[in-house]
């Protein structure tokens, strides 16, 4: 089952968004923020919203991202990137993925540059995970530039 999934995103003109699904205290949240000062200098005055999910929701979220089996995924794409602070929310398109299952002893960094992979299994994540999101504005954000690829 599922207990950790983040997903965040910095584009090009340096806007910022992340969706966080958790487990705390035996309760599923999802947490969505947005911001421009990259990923990982989003403060208190940005938009964040955190609703409280169903134990059914974590168990579909997590039925459905078993079979892309994100431990097996690289840790970074393309291969020879090494994520920093200031990489991440500044000039590019960069992304990163946390993910930890409850049964597992280790949570799974993945960091990207550039474009997120067009291909399954990123596409089918993208696709999910996007539709986790309840804010239509965030979910916009989202997959305006990714669908035109598609």
């Amino acid at each position: 089952m599922i207990q950790y999934l983040a997903f965040q995103v910095c584009k090009e003109d340096n806007s910022s968004r992340y969706i966080k699904f958790f487990k705390k205290d035996d309760e599923y949240y999802l947490e969505t923020a947005s911001g421009f000062r990259g990923m990982y200098l989003m403060l208190e005055n940005d938009t964040t919203r955190m609703y409280r999910c169903a134990e059914s929701s974590a168990r579909l979220i997590s039925d459905l991202l078993e079979p892309l089996k994100i431990y097996g995924w690289p840790k970074a794409i393309p291969s020879d990137f090494i994520p920093t602070d200031a990489i991440l929310g500044c000039d590019d398109f960069s992304w990163s993925i946390d993910y930890k299952e409850e049964e597992k002893k280790n949570m799974r960094h993945i960091h990207g540059k550039g474009e997120f992979p067009k291909e399954d299994p990123y596409k089918s994540f993208y696709m999910l995970f996007t539709r986790t999101i309840l804010d239509q504005e965030l979910k916009d954000w989202f997959l305006k530039d990714y669908e035109e690829g598609i």
